[in-house]
């Protein structure tokens, strides 16, 4: 607990005072409170501002930063809520005024004050009050803190990613639920990739071959989920080892009829909204039993 006292309060002579308003003009007069600036303009004791000249931010239950109660029949107001610990300097500071239930503004006299910590928050005392709060008394406190925390986040003038590269990017996903038979004709292997808000991309595959031959894969890409417009990808974008691509519908072909795993990286430029992958067998010497199939099918994107 913190106490300042014997304070003095010096009337200032309008000789001494040098202020400039925000246009540059000269004061000519003095209307409340007294502000002191320096030879740039800049605050050195704020009035209701509070604190801007004495380091630190201005903090203020008009903005939010806090809540404050006068407590009815005592010099003593709680704050709370404030986002730093609260001293005796903090408010003497600044600047705290009493508004009454008739609308009449009047200043609180902070030459002598004491802040106690209570859950949530702080009791301030002003000894040198003049007279008790009243129940129906409003305070409106605006006191000196620390410099509030740079969030570069909410820079308008800077655009920076939702989601940081590092963790943009999900855990391994299942594109089929059980074995796919490679059976001939080029077929959906499970459901839709959402490629939404990632720019990059790998497909895990186990191929069981058994009787199958030439079997073969495309990426089909589309404008909208389910859409019936299917566009054959770029073989550019997406790749197979040991296959040979087949300039026309982008086709990979696997050059050997044998089981493997393959992993098929590709991108899509963060532009492409849902993939489909696809697998062919156009021969398949294999009978019931013994057609080539897909054990497992697995994907996972990411952003880099």
């Amino acid at each position: 607990m913190t106490k300042l006292s014997n304070l003095n309060k010096r009337d200032a002579r309008f000789e001494d005072v040098t202020y400039y308003t925000p246009q540059n003009a000269r004061a000519v007069g003095i209307v409340g409170e007294v502000v002191l600036v320096d030879e740039n303009g800049n605050v050195i004791i704020g009035g209701l501002g509070g604190g801007g000249g004495v380091g630190g931010d201005s903090y203020s239950n008009l903005k939010g930063d806090f809540t404050t109660t006068a407590n009815t029949g005592t010099k003593t107001f709680d704050i709370i809520g404030p986002s730093y610990v609260v001293e005796a300097g903090h408010i003497a500071c600044g600047s705290v005024k009493r508004i009454s239930s008739t609308g009449g503004v009047f200043g609180v006299e902070l030459t002598a004050v004491t802040v106690t910590s209570i859950t949530g928050g702080y009791v301030v005392t002003v000894a040198d009050e003049d007279a008790n709060f009243a129940t129906t008394d409003t305070i409106i406190a605006n006191i000196v803190g620390p410099q509030r925390a740079y969030d570069i986040a909410l820079d308008g003038e800077k655009t920076l990613p939702q989601i940081t590269p590092q963790g943009h990017y999900i855990d391994p996903v299942n594109l089929i639920s059980s074995a796919q038979n490679l059976t001939g004709p080029f077929t959906d292997v499970g459901g839709e990739i959402d490629g939404r808000s990632y720019n990059s991309g790998i497909v895990y595959v186990n191929v069981d071959i058994n009787g199958a031959t030439d079997v073969a894969f495309k990426f089909l890409v589309k404008h909208e989920s389910a859409g019936a417009e299917e566009y054959p990808m770029d073989p550019g974008k997406w790749s197979l080892r040991d296959a040979t691509t087949t300039s026309t519908g982008g086709i990979k072909t696997l050059d050997s009829d044998v089981d493997d795993l393959y992993a098929i990286p590709f991108e899509i430029d963060n532009a492409t909204p849902y993939l489909q992958l696809q697998v062919g067998a156009p021969v398949t010497a294999g009978t019931a039993g013994n057609l080539g199939q897909l054990d497992s099918v697995v994907y996972t994107l990411g952003y880099k």
